[in-house]
């Protein structure tokens, strides 16, 4: 799974599997937040 949301495969998730799938759930997946925060500063450096 967290392949599959773009984490490092050494990112650790504590807790029990329900809580795991959940941390996954609620996360931003990191490759979305670097093109949304890229293009935000792209947009206002104009």
């Amino acid at each position: 799974m967290k392949r599959l949301f773009t984490f490092d495969d050494d990112f650790d998730l504590v807790g029990t599997r329900a809580s795991v799938q959940a941390q996954l759930g609620n996360a931003v997946p990191p490759l979305l937040a670097e093109k949304v925060a890229r293009t935000v500063y792209e947009a206002l450096a104009r």
